[in-house]
């Protein structure tokens, strides 16, 4: 049991470290939730070996149970004695070999592997959550930012559900999160005036950045390429030469990409399986584009299929109308890298691959931002108001004074 209290303990007190100089109620609250997710982890886990005698969800998705099988032979060899070539063969040659190394680590070094595996994803979740979290502090202030991570951490029930089992899902939304912090910090630094960065940290945020992308490209490739195209879209729309020309290019950007995205030579190099094979006409009509954003709907396919996630959609649902209208009531002219990734990562989920939900994970923490920085907005504006309407008060005032002192003489 060393790995998973170690794993434990990590979970509580890498997030404390990374939001250090968050106020220490803010910081109590983390810990709770933390704890909470630990618990259930724990409890779940042992209560599912207890009934099952499986120490992973035996439901529909083949996965879980593809995984353990590939790697449960790992146990009883030593760490070092695990390579990516052997990963790689547990995968079947699949370029998506990352999770079954780590799996594989997990069943070589903890006597426990596969709770192992469920709380360092805990783990990652709540460590990229934090440096997301430090990021909107310096965006919207604490309270804002706290209230996005506990959003995230306490009612974004998809996080703990596919943490919890033996999927990849999770750790790939823990990877994005680390990744949406650094360029978050390095976009911002280099556009802004008021924060220069030394050359050594630019250096070092852009490596440790090509090196998540790598982690995430062996878990689900396509992501890390549409983060690419994302970035390039955001440069486009930096470039200084006229806004007509900036659109053209993001257009012709663009439609390379989604149609690309199509082909059977796309598909087949990121492993994009089960994915649909749509004509450009499907491409272009109105009933795909709605398809992309809403879809599944509750009483689909997936109803039958995955009732579960009808539920961690809704969340989705719930999120998406508001977080739309704040990006076109006060962020119309913030088309950067977010905006970007959210139309291809919903493109390509909703339309191209068939919408698992599962798959559009990395997009709740866009849409999360996009609220707080409409409430942010909005309390500068009152801020704003308030400091307008106190002046006006001072002169008016002043003036009074002013009459009287006037009329006494």
């Amino acid at each position: 049991m060393f790995v998973p209290i170690l794993f434990s303990i990590m979970a509580l007190v890498i997030p404390l470290v990374i939001l250090r100089s968050f106020s220490q109620r803010h910081k109590i609250y983390l810990v709770g939730i933390i704890i909470g997710h630990l618990i259930m982890m724990y409890v779940l886990h042992f209560r599912l070996v207890k009934q099952t005698g499986y120490p992973i969800v035996v439901d529909i998705h083949s996965d879980c149970q593809k995984y353990f099988d590939n790697t449960r032979h790992f146990s009883g060899r030593a760490p070092f004695e695990v390579g990516l070539l052997d990963a790689r063969d547990a995968a079947e040659g699949s370029n998506h070999f990352g999770y079954h190394y780590v799996l594989a680590v997990m069943w070589t070094i903890s006597s426990h592997p596969a709770l192992a595996v469920r709380l360092f994803k805990t783990l990652l979740f709540f460590a990229g959550l934090s440096c997301v979290t430090r990021v909107w502090r310096r965006h919207y202030g604490e309270s804002l930012a706290f209230g996005g991570c506990v959003f995230l951490g306490l009612f974004f029930t998809p996080a703990f559900y596919y943490n919890y089992r033996n999927l990849k899902d999770g750790l790939i939304l823990a990877l994005f999160l680390f990744i949406m912090a650094l360029l978050d910090t390095l976009i911002q630094s280099r556009t802004s005036s008021s924060r220069i960065q030394s050359k050594n940290k630019v250096i070092f945020g852009w490596s440790a950045v090509l090196v998540l992308l790598y982690f995430l490209s062996t878990l689900r490739m396509y992501i890390p390429a549409i983060i690419v195209v994302a970035l390039i879209l955001h440069t486009v729309m930096s470039l200084r030469i006229e806004m007509q020309k900036r659109l053209a290019l993001i257009m012709v950007i663009s439609s390379i990409v989604f149609i690309g995205f199509t082909t059977t030579f796309m598909q087949n190099m990121m492993e994009m399986g089960g994915a649909s094979r749509i004509s450009l006409t499907a491409f272009l009509s109105l009933r795909t584009i709605l398809q992309a954003f809403l879809s599944p709907i509750p009483w689909g396919m997936i109803t039958y299929y995955e009732p579960m996630n009808v539920f961690f959609y809704s969340i989705y649902w719930l999120l998406l109308p508001f977080a739309l209208y704040c990006l076109i009531r006060h962020l119309i002219s913030s088309f950067d890298w977010h905006f970007f990734l959210y139309l291809m990562i919903t493109y390509t989920v909703g339309v191209v691959i068939g919408d698992p939900p599962r798959k559009r994970l990395i997009v709740y923490p866009i849409l999360v931002m996009w609220v707080l920085a409409h409430l942010a907005y909005r309390r500068s504006m009152q801020a704003a108001q308030q400091e307008f309407e106190y002046q006006i008060d001072e002169q008016q005032l002043l003036y009074n004074s002013e009459y009287y002192r006037e009329g006494e003489c």
